[in-house]
């Protein structure tokens, strides 16, 4: 057994064959996308298993901390483009944030070695991704258990081909798919025949035997130089990416000639994709809602298994927006892609800025960096309706977030050109926050109002809590949906900023606690609160029949006080509706099921929106919940602030840093009768978000 492993390991060295060539300084860029000066670039040659030396460009984070292994990436795509156009833009940006990308041609391609030229072959394709692989699993900078691909329009498919083979992939990302060997077979939409398919063989055999006679390989007709305006739609979309100065390349045979026409013949015979639903890593598949090869990639994904799959539809996106359109590629979302799998659980990332600055220095300005960090400009968009999640704090509490904090979340938004506007939902006890009338009144007097901050301010669960939206729990196990504010769930984006502090029935709120009870409705609040209905007290019921009117289910009767039956369904509508406070709920949950529920909420927001930027505030880390109409004295000084797209990360990081800051956990020292951490727990068991994170300190 050793000596075969031994002899496996020699074989894939002498295959692959890698090295590496240090781009030159004064080299000129010679590709169809502005030069980042956050990576270095190397040119780079490596064998596939044919033998063909494939050409890639290697993309380096500028600050490579030599004594660490790095993820990496392999890219390419998309078909007939070479790693000078899409596939280098890809690699470029997602080595901004901490990879090692490779994009490469692929064979008979580019730079690529491989005759004829401009031969596709599903197989040997398929390999050329294999071949990046065994080219980053020995690159002295990567770890080689932490090796993902992006496939990029036929290559999305081939990507995903290889994925179906080579378990040294650990996640792919497949973006605006075309599945090649389907489209060539069965034509646009299946509309192929097997009649027709047999005449397109012998038109296609035919040609063979003419290249063989003549010794030259007819190409097949490849975009127009010019458009006479009667083209189909995707067609114009190919012409504006390929033949202008926008993506054009003399390299790429879409910019300039076609692909070898027999090169069908094997695409024909060859069909891909066959063992994709044995995929066992994570696959994040990415289209454009208005692609015409949508059908492809949402397909693909029906065959693939396991809770560590997804599909990402743009909206308004077209096929050709993903090769280069900045504002619709999702690059935040795929540079999370490998946090979904199970084998290789990379670390999330938390940036950090205290409270110290000097006297001509802004923490304003701090809040501005961390959410630059967390690449605020690639999840929000123009036009962007944004609910920015807050908690305005009960009236007469003095520890809740400060509005001056929102500002440099707003001013950015708006600078971006999204609709933001600020956003709770009414509560579940009474108070000052119990409907939306008294809610806004509360917002003002908190100073949240429009003088203050130029921002809408709506209520978004309805004037008192009835308004909600089912969203999907992902992995539940307590819950298969979630009731969610309708205004949050209807909403185009998430922002949330959370006030970190002590909690008496979860030991700390934060990220998790604004998600879930912060975003749910009355109901919402109840399913987590309570596993019983509401309560009236008949001492101070006076029969009005308010309740009973506002009651949907008809659980509710009246005689010499109301009563409540078993039709209840717990919307909790009766609390809000009446007027003497009589109705009432027993929080009668154990803490520990309760930050479960609470965890299992908050993954269906977040899951709904995929991507948000989470700023935490420790400032005012009081003992207990903002909803209180008081406030005891701080646990510890003012931290700082924290920002992540991780809403576990975010929460573990704030925690961990009162902890060690505090030198003992002040928040299981004011509430012994509950352990803080079990969130934690149920978050890792359920899959959502990352207990482990990277540390960023942003001075």
């Amino acid at each position: 057994m050793k000596k075969l492993l031994l002899f496996l390991t020699i074989l894939i060295i002498s295959i692959t064959e890698v090295y590496a060539v240090e781009a030159k300084n004064n080299e000129s860029w010679d590709k169809t996308f502005k030069k980042s000066d956050k990576v270095i670039t190397q040119k780079v040659y490596f064998k596939n298993r044919y033998g063909f030396k494939l050409a890639g460009d290697l993309y380096i984070p500028e600050n490579l901390d030599k004594s660490k292994k790095y993820p990496a990436i392999a890219v390419s795509g998309p078909f007939g483009a070479v790693k000078e156009q899409a596939s280098g833009l890809y690699a470029q940006r997602v080595a901004e944030k901490g990879f090692i990308t490779l994009a490469f041609d692929a064979s008979y391609t580019g730079e690529s070695s491989g005759e004829p030229r401009n031969t596709s072959s599903p197989d040997i394709n398929t390999e050329d991704f294999s071949a990046a692989v065994d080219f980053l699993s020995n690159y002295k900078y990567t770890d080689p258990e932490k090796i993902g691909i992006i496939g990029i329009c036929g290559f999305g498919g081939f990507g995903l081909n290889a994925a179906a083979i080579d378990t040294r992939i650990k996640a792919s990302v497949i973006s605006t798919m075309y599945d090649m060997s389907r489209v060539t077979a069965n034509g646009y939409f299946d509309s192929l025949d097997e009649k027709a398919r047999y005449k397109i063989k012998e038109t296609l055999n035919k040609q063979r035997t003419e290249d063989f006679k003549t010794g030259k390989y007819k190409t097949a007709a490849g975009l127009p130089d010019k458009l006479s305006g009667d083209e189909e739609q995707f067609i114009k979309d190919y012409y504006g990416y390929y033949k202008t100065p926008r993506g054009y390349h003399k390299r790429s045979l879409n910019s300039t000639s076609g692909w070898n026409m027999t090169s069908s013949l094997s695409l024909i015979n060859m069909p891909i994709l066959s063992y994709s639903n044995e995929i066992q890593s994570a696959v994040l598949i990415i289209h454009g809602e208005k692609a015409h090869s949508r059908y492809f990639s949402e397909d693909a994904f029906k065959k693939l298994k396991g809770k560590n799959k997804e599909l990402l539809i743009i909206k308004g996106a077209n096929h050709v927006d993903l090769y280069d359109n900045m504002e619709k590629i999702p690059f935040n979302k795929i540079e999370l892609i490998c946090e979904k799998n199970k084998e290789v659980k990379m670390s999330a990332k938390v940036y950090y800025s205290s409270m110290k600055c000097n006297m001509n220095q802004s923490p304003l300005n701090k809040i501005k960096k961390l959410i630059n960090k967390c690449g605020i400009t690639d999840i929000y968009g123009k036009n962007d309706i944004t609910a920015v999640k807050l908690h305005f704090g009960e009236y007469g509490n003095t520890a809740f977030l400060r509005p001056v904090y929102l500002r440099p979340v707003l001013e950015t938004l708006n600078r971006i050109g999204a609709k933001p506007f600020l956003t709770d939902t009414n509560t579940l006890y009474i108070g000052m926050r119990t409907n939306s009338v008294d809610h806004l009144h509360n917002a003002v007097l908190n100073g949240f109002g429009y003088s203050t901050l130029q921002t809408p301010i709506i209520i978004a669960d309805g004037l008192k809590g009835e308004s909600y939206t089912n969203l999907e729990v992902p992995n539940g196990e307590i819950y298969k949906s979630a009731k969610i504010a309708s205004v949050i769930a209807n909403a185009d984006k998430l922002f949330v900023i959370n006030h970190f502090k002590g909690h008496e029935m979860t030991g700390f709120g934060g990220a998790m606690k604004n998600l879930a009870m912060g975003c749910a409705s009355r109901a919402g609040k109840n399913e987590m609160h309570s596993s019983v209905r509401p309560t009236v007290d008949p001492e101070k019921c006076t029969a009005c029949g308010r309740c009973k009117m506002a009651c949907d289910a008809g659980a509710i009767t009246i005689s010499k006080h109301a009563s409540i039956n078993d039709k209840c369904v717990g919307c909790a509508m009766c609390i809000s509706a009446c007027p003497k406070h009589a109705v009432d709920v027993d929080y009668n949950v154990a803490c520990d099921t309760l930050q479960q529920k609470i965890v299992e909420y908050a993954a269906a927001v977040h899951s709904h929106f995929k991507e948000v930027v989470y700023v935490s505030v420790l400032t005012s880390i009081v003992p207990a919940c903002d909803c209180h109409g008081g406030n005891d004295a701080p646990l510890i000084h003012d931290l700082g602030f924290m920002a992540s797209t991780d809403p576990v990360a975010i929460d573990k990081a704030s925690y961990d840093l009162v902890v060690k800051t505090a030198g003992k956990d002040v928040f299981q020292e004011a509430w012994p009768h509950l352990n803080p951490q079990d969130s934690f727990a149920h978050a890792k068991k359920i899959g959502f978000g990352n207990t482990e994170y990277e540390l960023e300190i942003i001075k």
